[in-house]
């Protein structure tokens, strides 16, 4: 499962790439997610990883049950 809720990612103090971003995504739901390129799209699936010095995120986001903003990309491969 994936849940996002108000989420917002800014790189810089007032560059905003994506604003007030809420979805869920059940288990078992397949889902195609794309954008024009720097749109924003592939931020949204690599939220753990963005360098937190170039980038601020603003907002929830929550897959398997838990908060991973703080988990490595392999982390939240493996789970």
């Amino acid at each position: 499962m994936l849940t996002l809720e108000n989420l917002s990612l800014f790189y810089g103090q007032d560059n905003k790439v994506l604003e007030d971003i809420t979805m869920q995504v059940s288990d078992g739901e397949c889902v195609l997610l794309t954008g024009k390129s720097g749109s924003g799209d592939s931020d949204i699936m690599m939220t753990d990883t963005i360098n937190p010095l170039k980038s601020k995120f603003k907002g929830f986001h929550k897959t398997f049950k838990q908060d991973d903003l703080g988990l490595s990309l392999s982390s939240f491969l493996l789970n």
